[in-house]
């Protein structure tokens, strides 16, 4: 008896430690804690911070290299403010931490796929580059864009509390709100759609939640170790090895040599021009980021092999057959792997895609009134084989 009482709280201990190591089961219990504000003075500090320190040098790497700091901003920013805290004896909650990395994740965003990080000034800065450019006189359009895109001439380089940046800042200001509210109100309708309703997983969403959650563990209990705090360190320490390769290196090098020294190739390994001869029309390039590289250990398996079997025949098998064909006109020997994505996507892929988003909307729509009708009680055999019959 005396053996089984104290083989039981091992046990106990042995379970709880496995829950424990289960994200799944951890982000479970955190949705169903009770609601704390997030939104407090500490996280407003946060954001002035990031504006005022990270968003120059975001915007600076996303104009010179085409590469943005990502999520190094968000996490550099929130690190930073956990280990002040923990010096003043103070404790960031969850909701806090939470609250301060959507603030940097919003403005420190890459613009598009212009691979401009800095939100919206990194578009006042491109969009005033453009205006003032050879290729837009080139094209004589100069002039002809509207002074509340950018401004035009010398006072293009004004400050941007000028009174010429005004319309653009106003015009900049009321599209962000407008945009805002369209994510909020259908965002959350896709999301009522998507997560409650058709309950598709969304294996991107806890990462940033645990990342969180282990600052806030190291920020509220300095006794305890957990594993997100090691894997969390890992990470760091991993992530500013490959910058240094990636980053670092080629932009100190191009500020004191005038010449990058590229250990690694920025943004990706081109061989398309070396394949052409074989494969013409074809997109060949190799990323050796090493955020896409874990970002495949979180994608559900099928996703990895789907996208990877696609890129595999339409890029490197359909493409030549289309060039063969006389079907990508805007095509030509010696073009990369960008103007070759770009060529095909307007010869070809650009109506393709209008025509499966059309394809995809109507399925989906169709598929949510089947899915209403199968919960429905009260008319569920009747208007379920109605709706079967018409699809």
């Amino acid at each position: 008896m005396k053996e089984n009482k104290s083989t039981q709280p091992a046990a106990e201990k042995k379970k709880k430690e496995d829950s424990f190591f289960d994200a799944k089961f951890s982000i479970e219990a955190i949705q169903n804690e009770p609601y704390e504000d997030g939104f407090t003075w500490k996280t407003v500090l946060g954001a002035l911070f990031i504006c005022f320190v990270m968003m120059p040098g975001i915007i600076f790497m996303g104009l010179m290299i085409g590469q943005d700091l990502g999520t190094a901003a968000e996490w550099v920013t929130i690190i930073l403010f956990v280990e002040i805290s923990r010096r003043a004896f103070i404790t960031l909650r969850k909701q806090e931490l939470y609250i301060l990395k959507y603030t940097a994740s919003q403005l420190t965003h890459v613009a598009g796929g212009m691979a401009l990080g800095g939100g919206m000034f990194a578009w006042l800065i491109w969009n005033r580059y453009m205006r003032n450019s050879e290729a837009f006189h080139a094209f004589g359009i100069a002039h002809e864009v509207p002074d509340w895109v950018a401004p035009y001439g010398d006072a293009a380089f004004q400050h941007f509390l000028a009174s010429v940046w005004w319309p653009v800042i106003g015009v900049t200001v009321a599209a962000m709100l407008l945009s805002k509210f369209t994510q909020l109100s259908l965002g959350y309708i896709a999301f009522k759609a998507t997560a409650d309703m058709e309950k598709l997983p969304f294996p991107l969403a806890p990462i940033a939640a645990e990342g969180a959650i282990a600052l806030a563990e190291t920020s509220q209990d300095k006794g305890k170790n957990r594993y997100r705090q090691s894997c969390f360190s890992i990470g760091i320490v991993m992530g500013a090895a490959f910058g240094i390769l990636y980053i670092a290196i080629p932009t100190l090098t191009s500020a004191f040599f005038g010449r990058p020294i590229q250990l690694l190739p920025i943004p990706f390994l081109d061989l398309t021009t070396s394949f052409e001869k074989w494969l013409p029309g074809g997109t060949i390039g190799l990323s050796l980021n090493l955020a896409l590289l874990f970002m495949g250990f979180v994608l559900p398996w099928r996703i990895v092999i789907g996208m990877f079997s696609t890129a595999i025949l339409f890029q490197i098998i359909l493409n030549p057959i289309f060039q063969r064909q006389g079907w990508m006109p805007s095509w030509a020997p010696g073009k990369d792997a960008i103007e070759t994505h770009v060529a095909a996507s307007i010869d070809i892929y650009l109506s393709v895609g209008i025509g499966t988003a059309f394809a995809i909307a109507i399925v989906g729509f169709l598929g949510r009134v089947q899915g209403d009708c199968q919960n429905s009680q009260t008319q569920k055999g009747q208007s379920c084989r109605t709706i079967r019959f018409r699809l």
